[in-house]
């Protein structure tokens, strides 16, 4: 219809006068100190603008406007129909109600959580009281009254199945209408109608909501903290009650499809196509808490942000989470489901299946202690495992009896039960969180991977096996005797192995709590990269060998004398699991039929010996050990210390011999020893002369171990000690250090020049002797001459020490004066100078012509110096006048910039003297005619004119030759 052609014209009009009043605006901003928000229309809602009464009201205005009649109805498929001049326009209409969530079903949140067209809120999100642009988590807890609030398309049936239950006590509010986003005039006039003023010339109406949405990780950035992209999050706004949603991109960034009329409310849902992340928050007591924690599990992990405005809209509205929040835990959960398919296809192994829920519990603290609780992936939602469910969601809840005390919220659970289960104490988060979080949904995210790669029936049994309390102490699945220990070890060892594989992709640097105290004692924090190198089991009693794993790719350590297979690939490890797999020894029998030819058969199996795993494989340990063993890594002239080495009997396992056990024990004994042993070096004699009158203090620092041992030397004497070969830090250290006492520092013929502190870094001692030598440096003789009619003085600073040395030489005269030998600047001062009188400055062979200060910078004093001060050479200026006025020869120095004026009247005459130097030269006669012109020549250069000349950069010695003639 109309409203749609004329909108888009007025949409265009309105960017054209926007454009014509940004000038102005901005002029008027600046004067009130206005903010772009200032734009946004005015006024209080009466009713909500996209009511259906009140859509139908501005329709009737728009078609008056244009004296034309509007016909309404409601067409099939819900949706309102406009006809005017036999044009119809549709638009989607939507169901807005609320129901009590006290007595809800699983089957009814089941039916909910398959449709994403459905949208709960736990405040009402369709009321016009909601849209007000000071709406903020205050104003949001005041709506809510313990009811949810739901908006879904008319019609559909499980939005009427929700409004006809008995037991939610549900009550239709309104029916909402979706103006088009084009259809900008009917928009404006549902703002009106509704009781707002429209300002049309604002600059941010009609935008399209976009930003990033990121959380804070302090594991990021080595360690300094970065807020990080968040993958996957669904952002929505509300059009007046009608949800439009997006989800971010693999930047954390997003653009909602939708130009807003005004502001609106904004948030994140952590649910996509991939993952519905239910929250879960059992902190407190469930009779505190029932309420609160049921109404969030059925409406989901909603994030409000809260109002936003329309300029906010255009410049961007960005969502960073930061401290111990929900939505930043959520955050992290959604990443780790984008790594693990990343890294998943990194390895060439299945990915965990599409659609998972997961329930991401907000907990009490452990014993008192803010820790993070069991994670589980039972993957209920793919397996057939109802004899599972009470028993399993019994264990997530910590109060006994729960399921027995309440019931309903059990039947809730059930209708969305888990994939997989996290739980994060609500008082604070645990050290190191976000990189143990990430590691433990990579273990789980293993778990679901494997699930793909075994199947159903082998999952669900495995799933069983799990369920009885099996704890002992040190392991909390309990021993090797348990009922599917097999299935039970090999589905833990793979998603502790794959779990931190992924997580150290994830942080190289990451920290995180080790399982197996018997090796890690304590509750520390290790970096991931040492424990998939040692750790080697999964908790303790070594029935678990996650380490069998990396073992297959790692390379040769002599740490590990068993381990002769490296190279073998994550695929390949997890392509040997299957439905027929149940425990290690099919397990081994597979893998190593299937890559022994290329591995090595008896490697494989003499690894997965040491792990504990012999599957009736013929093995030998070593025999006790324990012996002083000698460092043999030293360098060359050094001699490793001898340091004792107990293994206990059948710590290593070989499958050939027991001669090769007990060379595997050998092996790692030597191991141990250049580990911990120490290298010693042959004395080395340190000879020190010291030839200065300070106190001479020479400190040698170790850098292998730290040591320092230091000597002193007194004034004009030597010494001698020895300190052990290796590389060192060396300083020397002069007392009563002075910059007018210079010092030449010397260890082996290599100099420095200084009087304080100086250090010989990272220097090699070695072979039988070192020799130091600490003197004053040699005198240097300066010779100065002065020809001029001036004093002058004379600074020579020590550009090592700082040091000014200072002479004045009279007119006329000499100096004979000496300096230590250094690098130095040479500064001279004419006393009383003037731009009439320039001087000629040398320093050896550098000369400068100047009439007052001058700088020789950096000049090396290591044999005699001279320095000559001296006026330049007088240039006579010979002219030749052959016109019969007379000329003004003016000669401006190019140096001292100062003007020599002579006079030559006709005839040839030297006319005076100039010193020598560059020159700009102006030849002026006293009287001309423009029909009359001189010819002027300096040197080679002519020129022709009847007035003034100039000749510039003339290079004026021995003569100054001018010709002048008509």
């Amino acid at each position: 219809m109309s409203f749609l052609k004329k909108s888009v014209t007025t949409f265009c009009a309105l960017l054209f006068l926007s454009a014509l009043l940004i000038t102005s605006c901005k002029r008027e901003l600046a004067e009130k100190q206005a903010t772009p928000e200032e734009q946004s229309p005015t006024g209080r809602l009466t009713v909500n603008p996209y009511s259906l009464s009140n859509v139908k009201k501005a329709i009737e205005q728009v078609a008056a406007r244009e004296n034309r009649t509007a016909k309404i109805r409601m067409s099939q498929g819900a949706r309102l129909a406009v006809t005017t001049a036999n044009e119809t326009a549709q638009y989607p209409t939507f169901v807005y109600l609320r129901f009590n969530p006290t007595n809800m079903t699983g089957a009814q949140l089941a039916a909910v959580e398959a449709d994403t067209t459905i949208k709960l809120m736990d405040f009402p999100f369709g009321n016009p009281e909601a849209y007000a642009d000071s709406l903020d988590e205050a104003g949001i807890n005041a709506l809510r009254d313990g009811n949810i609030y739901v908006v879904a398309p008319s019609g559909n049936p499980r939005a009427d199945s929700l409004l006809f239950a008995a037991n939610l006590q549900a009550q239709a509010l309104d029916t909402l209408v979706q103006i088009p986003e084009e259809d900008t005039t009917l928009q404006m006039a549902a703002l009106e109608t509704a009781g707002l003023k429209v300002n049309l010339l604002g600059i941010c109406l009609l935008k399209r909501p976009h930003g990033y949405v990121r959380y804070w990780d302090p594991a990021l950035n080595n360690g300094q903290g970065a807020f990080e992209p968040v993958r996957g999050m669904q952002v929505w706004a509300l059009a007046f009650g009608i949800p439009i949603h997006t989800y971010t991109d693999a930047n954390g960034y997003y653009e909602v499809p939708w130009r807003f009329s005004a502001g609106t409310i904004m948030g994140t849902h952590a649910k996509n196509s991939r993952v519905n992340i239910k929250p879960l928050d059992t902190h407190g007591t469930l009779v505190q808490n029932i309420a609160t924690l049921t109404v969030q599990f059925i409406t989901g992990s909603i994030h409000i942000g809260g109002w936003v405005g329309s300029c906010t809209m255009r410049d961007g509205k960005d969502f960073n989470f930061s401290g111990h929040t929900q939505v930043r835990y959520w955050s992290q959960l959604l990443n780790a489901y984008y790594f693990h398919d990343q890294y998943a296809t990194q390895d060439n192994i299945l990915k965990a299946p599409q659609g998972m829920t997961c329930y991401a519990q907000w907990a009490n603290d452990i014993n008192g202690v803010s820790e993070f609780g069991n994670a589980s992936a039972p993957m209920l939602n793919h397996i057939t495992g109802a004899a599972l469910i009470p028993g399993f969601l019994q264990k997530i809840i910590d109060e006994v009896n729960a399921l027995q005390n309440f019931p309903s919220l059990f039947n809730l659970l059930g209708g969305v039960l888990p994939d997989m289960t996290f739980r994060v104490p609500q008082a604070a988060e645990p050290a190191a969180y976000t990189t143990r979080l990430a590691a433990t949904a990579f273990h789980e995210l293993g778990h679901a991977s494997f699930f793909r790669q075994v199947g159903a029936s082998w999952y669900t049994q495995f799933a069983i096996d799990l369920l009885p309390d099996n704890r002992v102490t040190g392991n909390p699945y309990g021993t090797a005797n348990i009922q599917g220990a097999g299935r039970i070890s090999l589905a833990e060892s793979w998603a502790e192995y794959i779990g931190q594989e992924h997580a150290l992709r994830r942080y190289p640097n990451g920290q995180v709590r080790s399982t197996n105290r018997e090796i890690f004692p304590g509750t520390g924090l290790f970096n991931l990269s040492t424990l998939i190198e040692q750790e080697f089991y999964f908790f303790g009693g070594s029935w678990m060998p996650y380490g069998v794993f990396h073992d297959m790719r790692d390379p040769y350590s002599v740490a590990e004398p068993w381990d002769n297979v490296s190279g073998a690939s994550i695929l390949q490890m997890y392509n040997t699991f299957s439905s027929s797999v149940t425990d290690w020894c099919g397990y081994i029998s597979n893998f190593a039929g299937s890559y022994g030819g290329s591995l090595g058969t008896n490697n494989i199996r003499q690894n997965f010996v040491n792990h504990n795993q012999a599957c009736g494989v013929t093995s030998f340990g070593n025999q006790i050990f324990s012996q002083a063993v000698q460092k043999n890594n030293c360098s060359a002239g050094e001699v490793g210390t001898f340091v004792t080495v107990n293994i206990p009997a059948n710590r290593f396992r070989s499958v050939s011999s027991q001669t090769d056990a007990d060379a595997m024990a050998a092996t790692f004994a030597q191991s141990e020893a250049n580990r911990l042993g120490d290298c010693i070096s042959p004395p080395i004699t340190v000879n020190a002369n010291n030839t200065t009158n300070r106190t001479m203090t020479l400190t040698f620092t170790r850098l292998s171990t730290n040591v320092t041992t230091t000597f002193t030397v007194n004034p004009g004497s030597t010494f001698s000690g020895t300190i052990p070969s290796g590389v060192y830090n060396v300083f020397m250290t002069p007392s009563n250090a002075t910059g007018t006492y210079p010092i030449v520092y010397s260890i082996n013929g290599i100099t420095q020049q200084y009087y304080a502190t100086v250090m010989f870094g990272s220097y090699l001692i070695q072979g039988t002797m070192c020799t130091i030598n600490t003197s004053p440096p040699p005198s240097i003789p300066v010779n100065i001459t002065n020809t001029t009619t001036k004093t002058m003085q004379y600074t020579l600073k020590n550009l090592s020490t700082n040091v000014d040395y200072n002479f004045s030489v009279a007119p006329n005269g000499t100096l004979a004066v000496s300096v230590p030998q250094d690098n130095y600047q040479v500064l001279i001062v004419p006393v009383n100078y003037s731009n009439s009188y320039p001087v000629v400055y040398k320093v050896n062979n550098s000369t400068q012509v100047y009439y007052a200060t001058v700088v020789f910078g950096n000049t090396q004093v290591n044999s005699p110096v001279t320095i000559s001060t001296s006026p330049p050479p007088a240039v006579p200026v010979n002219v030749s006048n052959s016109t019969t006025v007379n000329m003004q020869i003016k000669c401006t120095n190019l140096a001292t910039n100062y003007d020599y004026i002579l006079t030559a009247t006709p005839g040839t005459a030297t006319i005076g003297n100039i010193p020598e130097g560059n020159y700009s030269i102006t030849i002026t006669p006293a009287s001309y005619s423009a029909s009359s012109p001189n010819y002027y020549t300096l040197y080679n250069s002519t020129q022709v004119y009847y007035a003034a000349v100039t000749f510039g950069g003339i290079n004026a010695t021995n003569n100054l030759p001018i010709s002048i003639h008509k």
